[in-house]
């Protein structure tokens, strides 16, 4: 799965999940991959700050085949 989302100024890095499941986590804003089982997720992301995640994107479904 490739993800990519709105820069947050002073992140660490960017959790990725789908529901309340972390998928992952990503080192920046950019494109990134996460390898993920096929099925249909939805994904939400929060900017991660001195390790603390802040404000969850709003879901989005996504099907990996």
């Amino acid at each position: 799965m490739r993800v990519r989302c709105v820069a947050v100024a002073g992140a660490d890095s960017y959790n990725v999940y789908s529901g309340e499941t972390l998928l992952g986590n990503v080192p920046d804003h950019t494109w990134n991959t996460l390898a993920v089982p096929a099925g249909e997720y939805e994904v939400r992301m929060g900017a991660v700050i001195g390790g603390i995640v802040g404000i969850m994107s709003f879901p989005s479904p996504v099907e990996v085949v």
